[in-house]
């Protein structure tokens, strides 16, 4: 462990406890933090070390300076229960916006799940997988996330559909996978899956090969 900070204490400390208790029941969950992304380069909008978290249940990203203790900007929505937030380049962010809401009764996606992103230096925010995505009926309540990989290629997990599938930088779909146990024939859900490249697979594979188990 590199080091333990409260998201909780940040965000009270600096006039967002808001976010944590509405005018609404006490809930047992109020933030939900469910991703971490460091950042690995410096750039106009953040420094190396910095961290987007991603906090699903008041629909917020931020992004935190460890090193400080402080919340340099957060933006609640337009994602929806959002996971997964990746830094795409020097100024992009994008969020794997599950677009999920609850009025009481379960979850449901309204419409479907997408790709947001958002662009710090003009303020705006797209959604260039929009259309393939809404032909592929593309819904996850919860979990999810994406990867956009360097050819231009995005990898997309539809976890609770035990679902992955690729899709080129033309917007077409290249590669579907459903996660069919071939037994019984049930569909299994995913849990945070990986993209992982051929020779990383091959290094992993020969690492496993060597080790000696008990």
């Amino acid at each position: 462990m590199l080091y333990h900070r409260s998201v909780t204490k940040m965000m009270l400390d600096q006039g967002l406890g808001f976010l944590i208790l509405g005018a609404h029941k006490l809930y047992g969950d109020p933030l939900h933090l469910n991703d971490v992304q460091p950042v690995f380069e410096d750039g106009p909008y953040w420094k190396r070390g910095d961290i987007f978290v991603s906090l699903r249940h008041p629909s917020t990203i931020m992004l935190i300076r460890p090193s400080t203790d402080k919340i340099l900007w957060w933006k609640s929505g337009p994602w929806v229960s959002q996971h997964d937030v990746d830094v795409i380049d020097s100024t992009r962010i994008a969020v794997f916006n599950n677009n999920a809401f609850n009025f009481g009764d379960g979850e449901f996606v309204d419409g479907r799940s997408d790709i947001t992103f958002y662009d710090f230096a003009t303020d705006t925010v797209t959604s260039p997988y929009a259309g393939v995505l809404e032909a592929q009926e593309f819904r996850n309540e919860a979990g999810g996330l994406f990867t956009l990989l360097p050819d231009g290629h995005l990898y997309v997990d539809e976890s609770e559909s035990g679902r992955t599938m690729i899709f080129t930088p033309k917007g077409e779909l290249a590669v579907e996978h459903i996660n069919r146990a071939k037994k019984n024939g049930l569909i299994y859900h995913l849990g945070w899956s990986r993209y992982l490249t051929r020779a990383d697979g091959d290094r992993l594979r020969a690492r496993w090969q060597a080790a000696t188990c008990n």
